[in-house]
């Protein structure tokens, strides 16, 4: 395997131990039986100015709608969104946050500013403006 070969199964390491810490700052933070895939979801909607279809929330996350609907059926469960039938079309239904929901934002904001503190440790702006280009035109092939 040559030097470059691997970018892959980095991506993959990094973003496994990324969850990794998330998961271990959430429990800190004393919130349990959430995943990262939840956390795609909850910051879409705090990002959000009104309440999003299951189209729409998925096509954000960029994940397909018959994938996200367990992960916005817990956190209803859990108490953090709500689920709206739309009055036109009953098939379509409305995600939005409740006050639950809505209280997690300043816990997320710390796990990713100390989740991007890690992640850029000893890069400089340079650096991390070139990680992001190339990551971008890397996602672009996908």
């Amino acid at each position: 395997m040559n030097n470059t070969s691997h970018v892959i199964s980095l991506i993959a390491k990094i973003k496994h131990k990324a969850n990794q810490i998330i998961l271990q700052e959430l429990n800190k933070n004393g919130i349990h039986g959430l995943v990262a895939s939840h956390g795609d979801i909850l910051i879409e909607l705090l990002n959000a100015d009104t309440p999003l279809t299951m189209h729409k929330l998925a096509r954000g996350i960029q994940k397909d709608t018959s994938n996200i609907t367990a992960l916005v059926n817990k956190l209803y469960q859990q108490g953090f969104v709500t689920k709206e039938c739309s009055l036109k079309d009953k098939r379509v239904i409305y995600i939005s946050l409740t006050h639950k929901g809505y209280a997690l934002q300043p816990t997320f904001e710390k796990i990713s500013a100390e989740l991007l503190k890690k992640v850029y440790k000893n890069f400089s702006e340079e650096e991390k403006k070139t990680l992001i280009a190339l990551l971008e035109k890397m996602a672009k092939h996908f």
